[in-house]
This record gives C-alpha cells, sequence and structure tokens, in this order.
C-alpha cells in the first residue's frame, strides 16, 4: 500500500514537470500586438471575418492603448459592420 501511495506521487511530480516545461515554453514566446492586428487584417482582406474578429481580439486584449491605433479601430469596425454588431 505504501509502495502504491509513493509510485503514484512520483507519477503526479513526473506529470507536474511536464506540465510546467510546456508552460515554460509557452510563456517565454513573446509576440508583439501589433503582429495580431496585422494578421487581423490579413483575414479581414482573405474575408474570413471570424478569424479577422479573433486576431483583432487578442491584440485589443495584450494592447491597453489599443484605442490609440487607428488601422485596430478600422479592420474592427469593418468586423463588426459585417456581423451588423454595431449600434447608432
Amino acid at each position: 500500500m505504501l509502495m502504491q501511495a509513493q509510485e503514484e506521487k512520483e507519477r503526479k511530480k513526473e506529470l507536474g514537470k511536464e506540465e510546467s516545461n510546456d508552460n515554460s515554453i509557452k510563456d517565454c514566446v513573446d509576440i508583439d500586438p501589433k503582429t495580431y492586428c496585422k494578421l487581423g487584417h490579413f483575414h479581414l482582406l482573405l474575408e474570413d471575418y471570424a478569424k479577422a474578429m479573433s486576431a483583432y481580439q487578442k491584440f485589443f486584449k495584450l494592447k491597453p492603448d489599443h484605442w490609440k491605433d487607428a488601422c485596430f479601430l478600422y479592420g474592427l469596425g469593418l468586423v463588426y459592420f459585417h456581423y451588423n454588431a454595431f449600434q447608432w
């Protein structure tokens, strides 16, 4: 019984190490938020509005002063217009 508990504890440790390695890899990748804005523009040109919206939302989340970027606002406005998601 004690051996089983120790083996399970070791397995959990190993799984924890693997998960922490995956998280450390994700944490060290630093992508400029402007890249997501450009990706949104690209998908907008391809008329893939769902992916454009996703990229613009990622930019919105990463960039605290997103409201200063006119290109972002214009692209996001076009996506909102496509989905009729605007108010007068």
